[in-house]
Formats: C-alpha cells, sequence, structure tokens
C-alpha cells in the first residue's frame, strides 16, 4: 500500500512540466526536507521556493482515482 501511494506521488510530481518544480515538490513531499533547506539545495531565496510551490501545485495533474473522499 505505502509502495502504490509512493508511485502516486512519483506520477503526480512528474505530472508538473517544470523541472525546478518538480524538484522543490520530491524535495519537499517526498524526502521531507524544510522549506528553507530547499531552497538552500536549489539555490533560491525562500519567497522565489514559495511561489514555485503553488505554481507547481496549481499545474499538479491529479487523476481523479487517486483522490479518496473520506
Amino acid at each position: 500500500k505505502a509502495m502504490r501511494a509512493y508511485e502516486r506521488v512519483m506520477e503526480a510530481i512528474e505530472s508538473v512540466e517544470d523541472e525546478r518544480e518538480q524538484d522543490l515538490l520530491f524535495y519537499r513531499y517526498v524526502k521531507g526536507t524544510p522549506w528553507q533547506k530547499v531552497a538552500d539545495r536549489m539555490g533560491y531565496s525562500d519567497s522565489w521556493v514559495y511561489k514555485a510551490r503553488r505554481r507547481a501545485m496549481e499545474n499538479l495533474k491529479i487523476p481523479k482515482e487517486y483522490i479518496e473522499i473520506q
């Protein structure tokens, strides 16, 4: 079950066209890297990271079957 969840997260991240946004999502949501360390690792400011995160989340393509309604 955990492996399938990981695969779904990776598919969603890979659906984002911009590779920098993919990296940002991977570091944060797969590796659990704090936002400031993501910014440092990628060589960008904190504000750029927050703006890129917003853009990346808007560009995620998540199939309806992945969204569980509780």
